[in-house]
């Protein structure tokens, strides 16, 4: 695997983009937050990326003898999940 750049942000502007910042750091991207050019936060993932919220929520579903509702199956074959 290649070593990923991480992105540094303003802790003004990552305010901002806040949803952005979320979205790369569910995607596997290192994302720092520095205020005054210094680093005081780094962004990372509660659950690691080898299982999804989606993904835990499908699982429960079926453990309990559900199927997918049509929009979980829709996203999920949209690549959206």
């Amino acid at each position: 695997m290649a070593h990923q750049e991480v992105e540094r942000i303003g802790i003004y502007q990552a305010k901002s983009q806040l949803s952005r910042l979320i979205a790369d750091v569910l995607r596997g991207r290192e994302i720092t937050i520095t205020h005054h050019g210094k680093d005081v936060v780094k962004l990372v993932p509660v659950e690691g990326p080898s299982e999804s919220v989606a993904e835990r929520m499908i699982a429960r579903r079926r453990a309990a003898g559900e199927g997918l509702d049509g929009r979980l199956a829709e996203y999920k074959s949209e690549g959206r999940l």
